[in-house]
């Protein structure tokens, strides 16, 4: 007995087949623990299953969609044409087939009704949607937190309307001051005094440049035997002396006119501002601005500011003299010291 069972033993282990393995060497992994949830269905597992089926689902009623699309179509096709053969039939009748005729566009006009009727249909869904309780409620809860913002700034634009108002009221009152009209004319009379000044430097400029000139040797000579000549006779230096005397006052004369058309047209045009600002305080005021096309073309303002600025592009344009230049620096002590060279 006891032999057979470790023969029988033997032959049980020799015999067996090799099992094989659930999963190959090297390839086990440790399947990831996590928490369940209270509800199965929003787990990972069950969501997959769902989308997978969903998928399905679309891709069905998508094929379904396509199929109905092309019978639709089909049918659709079929009407134009049994539309058509009764139109043709209709024709060739003649008389007698009014009503084929009017059958036919009462379909037409029953299906534009109907098309109609489903885009008013859709158009109620919309309004039905936006309408119910829950839009509703999200609707009223929007409107109680954005009543109070609303009301801050209608209080914020009344403030600033009144306190446009009362500047638009100081403007005015500042316009038609005296005060502002008396600092307008000052201000137009300093231009002209700084112009003036600008041509007194201008002129004497150019009297010492022709002074300067005289000096020249030549020029020395020819002075000094004309000065000789001038005081030897007291009636030729009488004349010399008149000479000069009426140079200077045609000079004055010149420059008076000069600065006469100058202060002229720089009234003007001040006096035009004035008028422009006063027709602004009109408006702000509430009342009718006056139209200024005429008392502009009267006052030839378009010729005056020409006129500017042609002698703003001739200032620009005139080469600065040598005598204008910028002083130069006072050389340093610690500059280094150049001996001049003997020749």
């Amino acid at each position: 007995m006891i032999g057979f069972s470790k023969f029988s033993q033997h032959k049980m282990t020799t015999s067996r087949p090799p099992v094989g393995l659930a999963y190959p060497k090297g390839t086990y992994k440790v399947v990831p623990f996590f928490w369940r949830g209270e509800d199965p269905l929003r787990e990972n597992e069950a969501l997959l299953v769902e989308y997978r089926q969903t998928q399905k689902d679309y891709r069905k009623k998508e094929s379904e969609l396509r199929l109905m699309q092309q019978e639709f179509d089909k049918y659709k096709e079929q009407l134009d044409s049994f539309d058509k053969y009764a139109i043709q039939i209709a024709n060739d009748l003649g008389e007698n087939s009014i009503a084929t005729t009017q059958n036919a566009q009462l379909r037409k006009e029953i299906k534009s009704i109907q098309d109609q009727i489903q885009e008013i249909e859709n158009q109620i869904k919309i309004c039905k949607y936006w309408t119910s309780q829950t839009q509703m409620q999200k609707l009223y809860l929007e409107d109680s937190g954005l009543w109070p913002e609303i009301e801050t700034q209608m209080r914020n634009i009344d403030l600033t309307t009144d306190s446009i108002i009362s500047l638009q009221k100081e403007i005015g009152e500042t316009v038609i001051s005296d005060r502002y009209q008396y600092s307008i004319n000052a201000a137009t009379e300093a231009k002209v005094a700084f112009q003036c000044k600008h041509w007194l430097n201008t002129k004497l400029q150019n009297l010492r440049n022709s002074m300067n000139q005289s000096k020249s040797c030549k020029n020395g000579v020819r002075l000094t035997a004309a000065n000789t000549l001038i005081h030897s006779n007291d009636e030729v230096n009488r004349l010399f002396e008149l000479n000069c005397q009426i140079k200077l006052e045609f000079e004055e004369v010149q420059l008076n006119k000069e600065l006469a058309t100058f202060h002229r047209r720089h009234t003007v045009k001040s006096a035009f501002q004035l008028i422009q600002e006063l027709n602004d305080v009109i408006g702000l005021i509430g009342g009718k601005p006056i139209d200024l096309n005429r008392v502009r073309d009267h006052c030839d303002i378009t010729e005056i500011e020409n006129e500017e600025k042609l002698m703003v592009r001739a200032a620009q344009a005139t080469p600065r003299k040598a005598n204008d230049r910028p002083r130069t620096a006072p050389k340093s002590a610690l500059a280094p010291k150049v001996k001049k060279r003997r020749f």
